[in-house]
């Protein structure tokens, strides 16, 4: 003998749709039920896939409006958990990246950890959060005429510090922060590969320091100036324009030749090439950047090995390191070199330099 089992919810229902006095059938008004995506696209046959992608002609403007009419709900959150997730590794990978030079710049705003609870951390000052808005709500063109010409150059070395890290920018807006001093307050960084760097950045900012009347002779004197420009919102434009030369560089994840690095400012105290696709010419830096006291070469393949060079050695044996008077910090994490090759780095120091691996 079968048990009849009433059905609750169709009686629950018709009892409101009795209160209510709606005689709407369910199947008009009651679609909770139904899927918010078609069945092929949720289990898509592969070979089936391929074929439609294949066979299919691009739609029409008909057909285009129909498919915007398909509701497709809101997106899973697995979806969306995945791509944080994501998003949040190539963040911690940026800080990473970043962090030998950030963590040893001057004051004003770093960076904020993404491998720490956001709880421990204060939240971003007001000014960086009108940036970010400025910056998500123009264009390349309207934030180079509108929004840059009243930043001063503090305010453009956070913002750029704060997106090197958390959304790199691209090339219209990253040149348009740096203006035409191709710097924001003494720094310049790329990331890539949001953004590429200019064969020639740096010979723009020579002819622009020549065009202004700058003498770059007296490097020390560059080097060790006042960096902080913190004054008030109402000064001119003109008193904006800092003398202050470019002292850190930073170039992620992009290309950089030889004839670029030969331009590089001799007034470099921090220079970061991580990343790097293709090799540079190490030995020509200390003659470049003779005032450099923090250099990244983290990460670059091409210094990994025993030394597979036409010379037969690696290329960092042909750095004169005690050329450099001032470095303090090197950088060599991912390139396993041998405690031969390190050795070399100090040998005939006073004071040895900090080898991060």
């Amino acid at each position: 003998m079968i048990a009849y089992v009433p059905d609750r919810r169709g009686e629950q229902f018709r009892h409101s749709q009795n209160v209510r006095k709606d005689r709407t059938h369910l199947s008009s008004s009651h679609t909770h039920n139904s899927p918010t995506l078609p069945v092929s696209l949720i289990w898509p046959s592969s070979a089936e896939a391929e074929n439609e992608v294949e066979s299919s002609p691009p739609p029409t403007s008909t057909e285009t409006s129909d498919v915007a009419k398909v509701v497709a709900g809101p997106i899973p959150k697995s979806w969306a958990l995945k791509a944080n997730k994501n998003e949040h590794i190539t963040q911690t990978r940026r800080v990473n990246a970043l962090s030998v030079v950030l963590s040893r710049l001057p004051s004003g705003l770093k960076y904020i950890p993404v491998d720490v609870p956001s709880e421990a951390f204060p939240p971003p000052p007001l000014t960086l959060l009108c940036l970010r808005l400025l910056l998500s709500l123009n264009s390349g063109p309207e934030f180079a005429e509108y929004v840059v010409p009243y930043l001063p150059p503090h305010l453009r070395r956070d913002l750029l510090r704060y997106t090197a890290v958390h959304s790199p920018l691209s090339n219209s807006k990253l040149y348009a922060l740096c203006g035409p001093e191709g710097h924001a307050n003494g720094e310049f960084m790329v990331v890539g590969p949001q953004a590429t760097l200019r064969a020639d950045h740096f010979r723009r900012i020579t002819s622009h320091h020549l065009h202004d009347g700058q003498d770059d002779g007296n490097l020390e004197s560059a080097s060790c100036g006042s960096v902080e420009t913190d004054g008030n919102w109402d000064s001119l434009d003109d008193e904006w324009s800092s003398s202050t030369p470019m002292r850190t560089f930073i170039l992620v994840s992009c290309h950089i030749s030889t004839p670029t690095v030969l331009t590089l400012p001799s007034t470099l105290t921090s220079l970061a090439l991580v990343n790097l696709s293709s090799p540079v010419p190490l030995h020509r830096l200390p003659g470049i950047c003779p005032l450099l006291s923090v250099l990244d070469l983290s990460y670059n393949s091409w210094l990994v090995g025993t030394g597979t060079q036409a010379n037969g050695g690696s290329p960092l044996d042909r750095v004169g390191w005690n050329r450099w008077n001032k470095l303090q910090v090197l950088a060599l994490r991912g390139c396993h070199l041998s405690v031969t090759d390190l050795e070399k780095i100090n040998r005939g120091r006073w004071t040895d330099v900090e080898i991060i691996r």
